[in-house]
C-alpha cells in the first residue's frame, strides 16, 4: 500500500497531499479553468454579449467603459483560449515546482 493511500485510510489525505503535487497535473487544471474562462468570454462575444457584459460589469463598478467590444473572429477566439490555456498551464506548472521546491527544503 503506497504512503498515501495508508495516510488517506487514515483521515490524513489532505497533509500527505499538500506535500507534494504534480506539477503537470496542477498545470493541466490551472489550463483548463483559464482556458475554460475564455471560451466562455469568446462564446459571450459571439452572441453578441460581450459589449453589454462589459458595460454592467463597469457600471457595477462605479467606472465608464472605454472598452468597444470588437467582432467576433473565430481565429482570434482559438488564439485566445490557446494563449490563455497554455499560458495558464506555465504558471500552474512552474508555481507547483516552486510548492514542492519549496516544501522540501
Amino acid at each position: 500500500m503506497s504512503d498515501i493511500a495508508r495516510k488517506s485510510a487514515t483521515g490524513h489525505l489532505a497533509g500527505a497531499a499538500a506535500s507534494h503535487l504534480s506539477p503537470h497535473n496542477t498545470g493541466v487544471a490551472l489550463g483548463a479553468v483559464i482556458g475554460g474562462w475564455h471560451l466562455l468570454w469568446a462564446i459571450v462575444a459571439a452572441a453578441g454579449w460581450g459589449q453589454p457584459l462589459l458595460d454592467f460589469v463597469f457600471w457595477m463598478h462605479f467606472m465608464k467603459p472605454g472598452f468597444v467590444i470588437d467582432s467576433f473572429s473565430l481565429v482570434r477566439a482559438v488564439v485566445l483560449i490557446a494563449v490563455t490555456a497554455a499560458g495558464g498551464y506555465g504558471f500552474g506548472y512552474m508555481g507547483t515546482a516552486i510548492w514542492n521546491r519549496l516544501r522540501s527544503e
